[in-house]
């Protein structure tokens, strides 16, 4: 069990690294189309 929740734990820091990424990435182009 205590597995299952190390494993959930780095799953969700991952998703919330992509999302950072894909919201710079997104402001980025943003600033690009101005």
């Amino acid at each position: 069990a205590s597995q299952n929740a190390q494993i959930s734990e780095q799953t969700t820091r991952v998703v919330d690294e992509q999302k950072d990424r894909l919201n710079s990435a997104a402001s980025a182009m943003n600033e690009f189309e101005r």
